[in-house]
């Protein structure tokens, strides 16, 4: 084994060598022509993609190597149990492919944390191990790319791409999710190395995880051909709300109203006073930010926006240090250290910078003094609460959203300091997560505020309605108008995730959030499911066992399989059918 394991170590030796010098080489060229690169989601993310397809690539390679009838039979035909050439084999390749990876990021980020006013965190050294672990997970898909039959050896690539596509992992705990597909990625292997490649597994254990894998990625492309399916019949019949007219009422037509259009639809089903609705019409109506999609995390591998700002009148740049919760300065003239910069007790959570030398962080707004260079508090929020949305000027305050409430603030208090005093605050008549769209219209003597409340997708099956508020100057909030907007799309297409399998749903949802740490997640109402929807789930796993039951027996299983199949179909439904067609579709 440990023969076998140098041999194909000296095979891709040199390869591995020249692929690593160009790595670094590529490192310092793009460091040196744009220096904040390496603190760019976008190019962490281009880079982990990168990583994963050179491993893939690799993978494929050496494993279809050996996949050749001839390689295979004089492969196997070693006095060594298939599990053991497996891992001398792959190990070796996996070896390889992290130290051309790993060694030269590793040595990147160790020359930039002795250059002057570079600010390396630990995030930094695990991003670097992030790139590793990517191609590593590339370099297990490759292979099983490789050696599993065809019919389902796709599924893999189909179940890490969309897991780690989903994966909201901040931290060092962002790494757990890859280090399991790892995991996973392993026993696939060992399942998929035997004499005869086009059999699955004999170990139930792997052959459980093989049809558990298969049935994860057809669960995923039926919610996608159903979704498909449905815009194109509902196209054809010309009732498709997307592209057709919407009809009244509905969701796409108010998401598509303008402002104005917006507030009147709402008080005119609610019989507002007509002395309002003729107000507004002299008025226009504008939308404010909604929630931003991500907030900035402590210890997070990647940057919501950017973490660094220049003092021009003391050309001073400051960069954010996660690990010391303060901005550290460099001196622009002789790139000397500055010192560091924090307000008074600390930042809440890392702050997520406006322009201007604004920031906002946790639930509070500061902003760079000109005259003394220091960080002052312009706006704190009650305990708890969290800034989620840029502020906009709304004449004659400032509007502040905040994960509870939305604030109007005293432009003049937010220059002082002293805001506590001079805000108004309107409580979310919903949750934030489910905050899709907010409207205001200024009048003579109050304000309109239109909260506008839905899932992410139009076609999904959170439940979409509107609530309009009147906000008095002396912060009085009275209810005007609330009303619901009718789905445009039938139950079948909104709630499929459900009828299709309530069980891998479930396990998906667990999934994407392993290793969230310490990411702020947005509230989000709770979906009700009609019965009818459970009960449609019921009776397509009990359609899904009885067909794989009579296939199992077609197929010639024994009877423990064909129990152990017809269980596993009656709990994840039609997905694990179609995992049962693909993997044991040989005869036993």
């Amino acid at each position: 084994m440990i023969e076998l394991y140098k041999a194909e170590g000296r095979r891709f030796g040199r390869w591995a060598f020249g692929l690593a010098v160009l790595h670094l080489a590529v490192l310092f060229f793009l460091d040196r022509a744009s220096p904040g690169i390496r603190d760019s989601a976008d190019a962490a993310k281009l880079a982990g993609f990168g990583y994963g397809l050179g491993g893939a690539i690799f993978g494929f390679y050496q494993s279809a190597s050996y996949a050749r009838l001839n390689h295979w039979i004089a492969l196997l035909h070693r006095p060594l149990a298939p599990w053991r050439i497996m891992a001398a084999i792959a190990g070796a390749g996996a070896t390889l492919l992290l130290a051309a990876v790993l060694i030269p990021l590793l040595g990147f980020t160790a020359e930039i944390s002795l250059q002057a006013g570079r600010v390396v965190d630990a995030r930094h050294w695990l991003l670097a191990l992030a790139g590793g672990v990517m191609g590593l997970v590339g370099f297990g898909i490759g292979s099983y790319l490789a050696l599993a039959p065809r019919r389902y050896g796709w599924t893999a690539l189909v179940a890490a791409g969309l897991l780690i596509a989903t994966s909201p992992g901040t931290g060092g705990a962002a790494l757990l999710l890859p280090l399991l597909m790892i995991a996973a990625l392993t026993l696939l292997l060992i399942g998929a190395f035997r004499p005869d490649r086009s059999l699955p597994p004999s170990n139930p254990a792997l052959l459980a995880l093989t049809a558990a894998v298969a049935a994860f990625s057809l669960y995923f492309l039926l919610l996608t051909g159903v979704a498909i399916t449905c815009q194109l019949g509902l196209a054809a019949i010309g009732r498709n709300p997307m592209i057709d007219t919407p009809p009244p009422g509905g969701l796409v037509e108010a998401w598509r109203a303008g402002s104005n259009e917006l507030l009147d639809a709402a008080l005119a089903a609610n019989a507002a006073p007509d002395v309002i609705r003729a107000e507004l019409r002299g008025v226009d109506a504008f939308q404010l930010p909604v929630a931003l999609d991500e907030l900035p995390a402590r210890g997070a591998l990647t940057n919501v926006g950017s973490i660094a700002f220049i003092d021009p009148r003391r050309g001073i740049e400051w960069t954010y240090s996660h690990d010391g919760n303060a901005f550290m300065g460099l001196r622009l003239k002789d790139r000397r250290s500055a010192g560091e910069l924090r307000p008074d007790g600390g930042f809440e959570s890392p702050p997520l910078l406006l322009g201007d030398g604004s920031m906002i962080a946790g639930g509070s707004l500061y902003r760079l003094d000109p005259r003394s260079g220091t960080l002052e508090r312009r706006l704190r929020l009650p305990p708890g609460e969290a800034i989620v949305a840029r502020p906009v000027p709304v004449e004659p305050a400032v509007a502040v959203l905040s994960d509870r409430a939305l604030y109007f603030v005293d432009p003049n208090g937010l220059e002082s300091g002293r805001s506590s005093g001079g805000r108004i605050a309107v409580r979310l008549p919903g949750p934030i997560g489910d905050l899709g769209r907010l409207d205001l219209a200024r009048l003579p003597d109050r304000a309109i505020v239109s909260f506008f409340f839905r899932g992410d997708i139009i076609e999904g099956p959170s439940r979409a309605w509107q609530s309009v508020v009147s906000v008095a100057p002396d912060g009085t909030v009275t209810r005007l108008a609330e009303r619901p907007l009718g789905p445009d799309h039938p139950d079948a297409l909104r709630f499929c995730a459900y009828w299709l399998s309530p069980a891998i749903r479930a396990i998906a949802g667990a999934a994407e959030g392993i290793g969230s740490g310490s990411a702020r997640t947005l509230r989000r109402a709770p979906v009700e499911v009609p019965r009818g929807i459970w009960i449609a789930a019921g009776l397509l796993s009990l359609g899904a066992a009885a067909a794989t039951a009579l296939l199992a027996v077609r197929r010639r299983l024994g009877p423990r399989e064909i129990a152990a199949w017809t269980l596993a179909a009656l709990a994840f439904g039609i997905p694990m059918l179609g995992a049962f067609w693909v993997v044991r579709r040989v005869h036993a």
